[in-house]
């Protein structure tokens, strides 16, 4: 089996940031403290996904993330290029006999 960061190590560059949701209380949403997330392949296309409740949304970038990283869930905040965004999907694809890896849409 490759590994997905030997194999992409070349598109790789980015580092992103992420905050995990942690819920809503009495003051608002919470969210944990940001770390970064290195190794990460960030693409800026728009496209139209469906979210965890089946409705179709727009993803304004769409991240490729090795799976030894962070877990990635919904409603985490993530910035990237300077933005700031909420995670709508999450997805972990698996080609067939190759490697693992997270894809994650984000608003």
């Amino acid at each position: 089996m490759s590994d997905f960061t030997t194999v992409f190590s070349e598109w790789l560059g980015s580092t992103v940031s992420l905050e995990v949701y942690e819920g809503a209380g009495f003051d608002g949403e919470t969210y944990s403290v940001a770390v970064d997330v290195p190794d990460v392949l960030v693409d800026d296309t728009r496209r139209l996904v469906r979210n965890s409740n089946g409705n179709e949304v727009v993803s304004e970038s769409t991240l490729y993330v090795p799976d030894s990283a962070v877990a990635f869930q919904l409603a985490d905040k993530v910035t990237v290029n300077g933005r700031t965004t909420a995670v709508i999907k999450v997805a972990r694809p698996q080609v067939v006999g190759l490697f693992s890896f997270t894809v994650v849409n984000l608003e």
